[in-house]
């Protein structure tokens, strides 16, 4: 049992990153990041920007509103951790 589930560990499909911007910091160690992505619209072929909003976990209270964040694959249901990089204004992800 145990082969088995090592093997499907080292196989396991890497997990999507997500890059959104904080949009609330009300709470204690958890941010509010909204992601955007453009979509193709399957029948007008047109660009929709879909927006979801998505909790992330932030261990040390340090992102505002307006940071651009990365976070990854969710610890647990709800919250997802914080994986890295955080950018204060314009600018690439540090």
């Amino acid at each position: 049992m145990s082969e088995d589930t090592a093997t499907i560990e080292e196989t396991r499909n890497a997990r999507k990153v997500r890059e959104g911007i904080v949009t609330s910091t009300n709470m204690d160690k958890t941010i509010v990041v909204t992601v955007t992505d453009r979509v193709r619209h399957a029948k007008y072929n047109k660009f929709v920007l879909r927006s979801k909003k998505l909790y992330t976990h932030d261990e040390a209270n340090d992102a505002g509103v307006g940071d651009r964040v990365r976070h990854g694959d969710p610890p647990d249901e709800q919250e997802q951790a914080l994986a890295a990089g955080r950018d204060r204004g314009e600018g690439a992800l540090t």
